[in-house]
């Protein structure tokens, strides 16, 4: 494939660009069994997604062009991944930055696989250099919460508006203001169980 950087990466992710359309149902429709069978069969629904998706695909290219000579898009291979995302851990980049970077690769293998057909081994690279820096320590440590006994806390809140949130917040990790804010078609129900939907959470997880 021949154009600018932002050109290529811009026609590739166009593949899987699906924003307007349902996350949900989309996930209720596909056949999965792991979060990446998930993240390979879903699409991009969000324009804040896109763009930090986009912005890793194009740093991706222009690193490989720079370093490795590769100019098509359609060439990247896992090398290439590795040496780029070994590039970012020199630089001093974060877990969590590294595996939004990994998100965004798998997304890219994803719609280069949809637009010419071929296979990739892009996404695995990734996986595989995010465990290795798991297993070298840069992984999540464990936390401690200010509370002991948070349910003890929860149950003595006399707001009941205030003690649903903090329920909430206790079983999901969500921001207090992804919990102020709730509205009304966020709240989904299946098999007779009530959830709340939220998409580009913490760690831009859905």
């Amino acid at each position: 494939m021949r154009g600018s950087v932002k050109w290529q990466v811009n026609t590739i992710l166009s593949e899987i660009r699906e924003i307007g359309e349902s996350r949900h149902e989309a996930k209720q429709q596909a056949q999965y069994s792991n979060p990446h069978e998930l993240a390979q069969q879903t699409g991009i629904h969000s324009y804040k997604t896109l763009d930090n998706y986009r912005n890793v695909a194009q740093n991706l290219l222009q690193y490989a062009k720079d370093n490795l000579g590769v100019k098509d898009i359609e060439k990247l291979t896992g090398d290439a991944v590795r040496s780029f995302l070994e590039s970012k851990l020199e630089q001093g980049v974060s877990y969590n930055t590294l595996k939004t970077y990994t998100a965004a690769i798998t997304k890219l293998e994803t719609a280069l696989e949809k637009h010419n057909g071929n296979t990739y081994n892009l996404s695995q690279a990734a996986a595989e250099l995010l465990n290795q820096a798991r297993e070298g320590g840069m992984g999540p440590t464990e936390q401690h919460r200010a509370f002991q006994n948070p349910q003890a806390v929860i149950q003595n809140i006399s707001n009941p508006d205030y003690r649903t949130i903090a329920q909430f917040q206790l079983a999901s990790g969500l921001r207090l203001s992804e919990l102020n804010h709730i509205r009304p078609d966020q709240l989904r129900e299946e098999n007779g169980r009530m959830f709340i939907s939220v998409e580009q959470g913490k760690g831009g997880k859905d």
